[in-house]
């Protein structure tokens, strides 16, 4: 079961990868379901998928297979030791008791193989055609050989089954049983004629020729339908592919905000949520990072509401590029409202961040004529941090962030301003602590 649950797996990603690799193939595999040709071409890729799929089925029936071959070697064996014995014991008969000898190894070492899944990748590319062949060959010199009716038609028979296990039991492409079948015998028929045998070439080529044509002509039947079913099954993968591109991209969109292209409100809740937890846990700080374009509206009214998303952009763009650890986020709150999720991260490593968020938000340089701050577009950053409690909870974190926004904002906004002591879920007002961080580099409004 794991088995062919593994090969199912290792199919469908093929299949996948082949569906995003190749934007033609749904218009492929459309058009070989409505032509239905009566010989169906694959492409490289999807040929080797199909491919696969019958080497994974080979693969799940070998076992089973193995242990029948076998009970039928020993079947046919004791019924010719009870009608022709002289066939396995006479010393006129080498080239046929050969053959049993060869029949039999291979049977007992595909017993033996059919327990090692490894193995049947390269047993079913490289061993399976030629030892059919030469077994088959076998089979029909061994008839040829020895023309009386009592060898020749116990030689047909077994020449007849073979031929119906090569075409049916190995899943290969119908030419190449063709080509197994069509080998053999003009081998054989060389051999015949090259030693001179007395051989009734009627009857041999009546046994063989004639069931060998109707065996590949079902053969190549058998194998249409598969490839059409097989188209079936690409089609299913194919809109499930599609199906599965649709759901990301809603997702995408239910997650990120259109404008940004940063996370939007929703996922940051949802984000906040699991840090939340996790700290509570592990009791690690949290902090976050509330950020506002300082004098936004103003900005929207001098340069358009075009310019003004334009940007929202740039500093989204700023703000992402400043974080450096892969855990943390940042997300559009709302309106020219974003904020930064840090775990793990106390007050001095948030301060560091919110120092970068500042400078790289002052680098763009966006004119801002109209604003108080500067003469550039800026940020104002509300500091909070906190260790995750059982009698807390996130929201006072984010009250906390914006209660310190808040005075960011009224001690002339281009600054971070931070309400401390943060590490407990309550506090005094007496214990509270302003922190400003202003860039006297930075050109501001005298």
């Amino acid at each position: 079961m794991s088995q062919n649950l593994t090969a199912t797996v290792a199919l469908e990603e093929a299949l996948g990868k082949l569906i995003r690799d190749t934007p033609s193939l749904p218009l492929t595999v459309h058009g070989l379901i409505r032509d239905n040709p009566l010989f169906i071409s694959f492409s490289p890729g999807l040929e080797s998928c199909f491919r696969m799929k019958r080497l994974f089925e080979f693969s799940a029936i070998f076992k089973v297979a193995a242990i029948l071959w076998a009970l039928l070697f020993l079947v046919l064996i004791g019924g010719t030791q009870a009608v022709y014995p002289a066939l396995l014991l006479d010393n006129r008969f080498p080239l046929w008791q050969g053959t049993v000898w060869l029949i039999g190894g291979v049977i007992l070492a595909a017993n033996l193989t059919a327990y090692l899944p490894s193995s049947h990748r390269f047993i079913y590319g490289y061993v399976v055609a030629p030892v059919s062949s030469l077994i088959l060959f076998l089979l029909l010199a061994s008839g040829l050989a020895y023309p009386d009716d009592t060898s020749n038609i116990h030689a047909s028979y077994n020449v007849i089954m073979t031929m119906i296990l090569v075409c049916y039991s190995m899943r290969l492409r119908w030419q190449v049983s063709s080509g197994i079948l069509l080998g053999s015998g003009l081998a054989a028929l060389v051999a015949a004629l090259a030693a001179g045998w007395q051989t009734p070439w009627l009857q041999a080529g009546h046994a063989y020729l004639l069931i060998g044509i109707v065996l590949c002509v079902i053969a190549f039947f058998v194998e249409r339908r598969e490839r059409l079913g097989f188209l079936q099954e690409v089609l299913v993968a194919i809109k499930t592919e599609e199906l599965a591109q649709v759901n990301d991209h809603l997702s995408a969109m239910a997650s990120k905000d259109g404008l940004s292209g940063l996370a939007n409100r929703r996922a940051f809740d949802e984000f906040l949520a699991r840090e939340w937890e996790r700290g509570r846990r592990e009791e690690q700080p949290l902090s976050i990072l509330f950020m506002d374009v300082d004098f936004f509206k103003r900005y929207n009214d001098t340069y358009g509401h075009a310019a003004g998303d334009e940007c929202l952009k740039q500093v989204a763009r700023a703000m992402r590029q400043a974080l450096l650890r892969p855990g943390d986020i940042v997300a559009r709150y709302g309106g020219e409202e974003f904020v930064v999720l840090l775990p793990n991260t106390d007050v001095q490593g948030a301060m560091e961040v919110g120092d970068r968020l500042l400078a790289a938000v002052d680098a763009l340089a966006i004119p801002h004529h109209t604003s108080d701050a500067a003469f550039h577009v800026t940020i104002s950053i509300g500091l909070a941090c906190m260790v995750p409690t059982e009698r807390s909870g996130a929201n006072l974190l984010l009250e906390e962030a914006d209660r310190a926004l808040y005075e960011a904002k009224s001690r002339g906004r281009h600054r971070m301003a931070c309400l401390q002591p943060m590490v407990s879920p309550t506090y005094n007002v007496d214990d509270i602590i302003l922190m400003d961080i202003v860039k006297d580099h930075l050109p501001g409004k005298p």
